[in-house]
């Protein structure tokens, strides 16, 4: 296997936000693979994904980031074992990215393509700026309807299932999912195969159309 480096720096190239006196830049990530560099954002969420220079010496992300490493180590080994053709910053992006992530951002995403015309009580930035966990709350308490049930049958499929596993605690965290990737999902049979038993006989769509979505960001 070629030699991988994978190296997270703060972009100070980038415009900064600026909270107090403190410059905040975002996280990138450079991946270097057979004498080539791959430069990206990082999928780390927390923080949303700035730090300022004294919170990265001090590894504020450190966990994140090794797990991070992680997924990008084992996504250059797959392509390495032929399970994908095209290597570039953004096949790498998406395909380390966790699975629950991209899961709750095909959730976001279909909820406001499929919103043209949202009910007056509804804000939509806030709604389209919450984690899924607020957009349950949002969802399910706002004059006590169920507002997903008039939705396609795929966002029912993503939205249900995800809520299923928050509540109950079950098969998205006794299986593992949480720390898998999209390229799990999409090249590792092994994976494929706990990560659908996983989703249990109640979600029975949902893998089929979690990879459907995900393969149509390609």
């Amino acid at each position: 296997m070629g030699k991988i480096t994978v190296k997270h720096y703060v972009n100070e190239k980038l415009k900064p936000r600026i909270i107090g006196l403190d410059r905040y830049y975002p996280l990138y990530i450079q991946v270097t693979f057979n004498r080539k560099n791959y430069n990206f954002k990082s999928n780390i969420s927390e923080k949303e994904g700035y730090l300022n220079e004294i919170g990265f010496i001090l590894g504020e992300l450190n966990t994140q980031i090794d797990s991070e490493i992680k997924l990008i180590e084992r996504t250059i080994e797959y392509y390495e074992q032929g399970k994908f053709k095209i290597l570039n910053s953004k096949s790498i992006k998406l395909l380390s990215r966790s699975l629950l992530d991209i899961w709750e951002d095909l959730i976001i995403e279909l909820f406001f393509e499929e919103s043209k015309k949202l009910p007056k009580y509804f804000d939509r930035e806030y709604v389209k700026a919450s984690h899924i966990v607020e957009l349950n709350d949002f969802v399910f308490e706002m004059k006590g309807k169920d507002l997903i049930s008039d939705y396609s049958k795929d966002l029912k499929v993503l939205y249900y299932g995800l809520y299923d596993g928050y509540l109950s605690q079950g098969t998205i965290y006794n299986y593992g999912i949480i720390t898998g990737s999209v390229a799990d999902l999409l090249y590792n049979i092994d994976r494929q195969n706990e990560i659908n038993e996983g989703l249990g006989k109640f979600n029975e769509n949902l893998y089929k159309v979690l990879k459907e979505r995900i393969e149509g960001k390609f």
